[in-house]
C-alpha cells in the first residue's frame, strides 16, 4: 500500500507547492505495515486540514453562526488505497446552511417574474412584474481560507507526517 505524490487532499484548487522532502517521507513510510501507513497518512491529512477549517470558519460572516458551525472536514478512505481529505459546508439537517454557496458567490439582481400576492408576518404584500428583489455581493470565505494556506497545507501535511513517522519509530524500536 503506497502513497504517491499528490494523492491524499481533496481540494479541487491546486495548492501550488512542491516539496522536495515529501517524496523522501513517502518511501520511510513504505517501510511500516499498511496499519501504520494509513494511521500516519490520516493524522498528517487532519494536520493539514486543522489550519484551513479555522480560517474558513473565521472568514465565514457570521449572522447566526448557522454557516460556520456547519462547515466540517471529511475524510474518506477508497478501497485502492487513495486517501482524501476534503473542506465542505453541510447543507442538510438542523445544523446545515443551505445559503453557504450563495454566501460563497454571491447572487445576479433577481426581478420578480410573474405579479403575485406574498403572504408574510404583517399580511400580504403585492409583488409586481419586473420589481428588484436585489442583489448580494459575494463574500468568498471558503475561497480566501484556501488562498491564506494553499503553501501552508504541505507544510503541515509533511509535519504531520514526520511527526507520525517518528511516532511510529519509536513505537516500534527502530
Amino acid at each position: 500500500m503506497a502513497y504517491s505524490k499528490g494523492e491524499g487532499f481533496g481540494i479541487t484548487q491546486d495548492s501550488g507547492g512542491r516539496f522536495s522532502g515529501l517524496p523522501k517521507l513517502l518511501k520511510q513510510l513504505d517501510t511500516f505495515a499498511a496499519d501504520v501507513q494509513h494511521k500516519a497518512m490520516r493524522n498528517a491529512m487532519n494536520a493539514g486540514m486543522r489550519q484551513l477549517k479555522k480560517d474558513a470558519q473565521f472568514f465565514a460572516p457570521e449572522k447566526t453562526g448557522r454557516l460556520r458551525d456547519a462547515i466540517r472536514v471529511k475524510r474518506e478512505a477508497f478501497k485502492s488505497g487513495v486517501l482524501r481529505a476534503r473542506l465542505y459546508v453541510n447543507y442538510k439537517g438542523k445544523k446545515g446552511a443551505p445559503h453557504a454557496h450563495l454566501v460563497e458567490l454571491g447572487t445576479k439582481t433577481r426581478r420578480v417574474a410573474k405579479t403575485y400576492w406574498l403572504q408574510g408576518r404583517r399580511g400580504y404584500v403585492l409583488l409586481e412584474e419586473g420589481t428588484s428583489l436585489g442583489r448580494m455581493k459575494a463574500k468568498p470565505f471558503m475561497a480566501k481560507a484556501f488562498a491564506k494556506n494553499k503553501h501552508g497545507i504541505m507544510r503541515e501535511f509533511e509535519q504531520g507526517l514526520k511527526r507520525s513517522l517518528l511516532r511510529a519509530a519509536k513505537k516500534a524500536g527502530r
